[in-house]
């Protein structure tokens, strides 16, 4: 685990990011930290969906071909494919998701299911997320 000076300082940017979201009921940004350099971002956009995460939403608990579903991307979907075909060491990716409520407070930024199995099927397991009362950190096996 990193600093939590360093941790605090991608947090901040993640945040930044979240401005970039076309959602106004909840902003959420991503960042993807790779031997201490950004080499990604991506925010939660409600009128833009992605094939990749209509793929990965059956990790969510419902049919994403169903009529009147809209699969929208979510922040770290749109951060992960970008970097998806890199020769890297995913092993060595840190993730950073920040929330902010419609209220303008920090809330849980915890990655859903779909999500997860995305940074799982890359291999990627250090992810960093906003509580409502400060951060969280899980290692993925």
């Amino acid at each position: 685990m990193m600093s939590e000076r360093k941790i605090i300082h991608f947090f901040n940017l993640a945040k930044r990011i979240c401005y970039e979201s076309d959602n106004k009921k909840t902003r959420v940004g991503c960042i993807v930290v790779y031997k201490g350099q950004i080499i990604s971002t991506g925010c939660n956009m409600q009128d833009k969906t992605s094939p990749i995460q209509k793929e990965y939403n059956i990790h969510r608990g419902f049919n994403p071909d169903e009529s009147g579903t809209k699969n929208t991307i979510h922040a770290e979907c749109m951060a992960l494919s970008k970097i998806k075909y890199k020769d890297i060491d995913y092993k060595k990716i840190n993730i950073f998701v920040y929330r902010i409520k419609k209220n303008g407070t920090k809330g849980m930024a915890r990655p859903c299911p779909a999500c997860e199995a995305m940074m799982r099927n890359l291999g990627i397991s250090h992810v960093y997320y906003t509580t409502e009362n400060g951060w969280a950190y899980e290692r993925y096996e």
